[in-house]
């Protein structure tokens, strides 16, 4: 197994492995807090993102939400097509980017509800969106930055930069960056 990603959220440090395993370590300390296998091994993982409470990624084409303080999973959905890259996640929401150029949005407030919310952009969605304070923002490979609201599906804007973007966004407040 190798490394896929580690993101750094507070001051844990979340870590995927190509064979789905998801491990939880204080980033002050170096201790491993807990370690949970995720999906068939064999698939591939897309993620991790994390909040506050949760931790979402993807192995094949099912979204697996885990809570932060254990790992154990608290929502386990299919997506509604083959994931392009890894989930963003915001307080109330998973947002999953798929090939097709569209962006779903699943609830966490009620994880039994089955039908998600969505985005449909023109391109593929090969890069992870970015999920800020009030929006999800994403791109495609035809080189348009997208954003819409993070709590309700509303478009906010679109901006063709002429080129393709390759980078996942960023965000500093106010601003969002993206690189074309």
């Amino acid at each position: 197994n190798r490394l896929e990603r580690a993101v750094l959220h507070g001051d844990r440090l979340t870590v995927l492995t190509s064979a789905g395993v998801v491990e939880e370590f204080n980033a002050l300390t170096g201790e491993a807090l807990w370690i949970a296998p995720v999906g068939n091994e064999n698939y591939p993982s897309l993620g991790p993102a994390c909040s506050d409470k949760h931790i979402a990624l993807v192995n094949g084409s099912t979204l697996y939400v885990l809570d932060r303080k254990d790992g154990r999973p608290v929502s386990i959905r299919r997506v509604g097509g083959a994931p392009g890259a890894a989930p963003a996640i915001s307080e109330k929401y998973v947002f999953v980017p798929l090939t097709s150029g569209r962006i779903e949005g699943y609830s966490l407030e009620n994880l039994k509800k089955l039908t998600p919310w969505y985005y449909q952009s023109n391109g593929r969605t090969m890069v992870a969106p970015l999920a800020t304070p009030q929006s999800v923002v994403w791109t495609t490979d035809t080189g348009v930055l997208y954003v819409g609201s993070s709590e309700t599906p509303v478009m906010r804007f679109m901006l063709e930069t002429g080129a393709e973007i390759v980078a996942p966004p960023a965000y500093r407040k106010p601003s969002v960056y993206v690189a074309s």
